[in-house]
């Protein structure tokens, strides 16, 4: 699946919470480094971070093709039905929407 930069800092944040058993742990943790954002591309997107912001220049980011594993979409399925659940979802958190789209 093709995810933006975006939607890749979102599944990061998700998946950092993972619980479960060590084998699941040792796919989300392989996952994690197919999505994260490495210094080259922090540089060519001029990506910076403040105390609870981070920013980039949306018109240099590239969406990345990405395959995950079954068990992290499960998880990320999971904490966003969860959080839908408790009705814990606010503005902000808008951009999960499009997350949650390509995980069907």
């Amino acid at each position: 699946m093709k995810l933006s930069i975006n939607e890749r800092i979102l599944a990061l944040g998700i998946l950092n919470q993972f619980k479960g058993n060590l084998d699941t742990m040792a796919k989300v943790l392989d996952d994690l480094k197919l999505i994260r954002i490495d210094d080259k591309e922090a540089k060519e997107i001029e990506l910076t971070t403040d105390v609870d912001r981070i920013t980039w220049k949306n018109e240099k980011a590239k969406d990345r093709e990405i395959d995950l594993s079954k068990e992290s979409i499960e998880w990320i399925k999971k904490f966003i039905k969860e959080k839908n659940d408790k009705g814990e979802f606010t503005l902000s958190d808008k951009d999960i929407i499009e997350l949650d789209k390509k995980l069907v």
